[in-house]
């Protein structure tokens, strides 16, 4: 595993920052699951390392999803050397023309 990661990405203009080094998005969208008996639609917390360390070998550092995650998904993440970007779903308003 790489380590931990605990500081915060920021914006500058347009790029993002981690400190003072750059930093560059190499994402993978997560998608969700039907809930299993213990309510896990993010997989089995066993899974999850698994396909973590697969993402961190081919170079990824971001993890996008569409839900609040559990606390055991961020503290995964956070140990593979995972970032992870929520994206709440929400519907655009479609404009009707006049």
């Amino acid at each position: 595993m790489i380590g931990m990661t605990s500081s915060r990405i920021r914006p500058v203009a347009k790029f993002f920052f981690d400190g003072d080094k750059k930093f560059f998005v190499k994402r993978r969208y997560l998608r969700s699951f039907q809930p299993d008996a213990e309510g896990n639609y993010l997989g089995r917390p066993e899974q999850v390392d698994s396909d973590l360390a697969l993402m961190r070998q081919a170079g990824l550092n971001v993890v996008r999803i569409y839900h609040a995650p559990p606390r055991w998904f961020l503290d995964r993440c956070a140990v593979a050397g995972m970032r992870v970007l929520v994206t709440l779903p929400w519907e655009k308003a479609h404009r009707v023309p006049a």
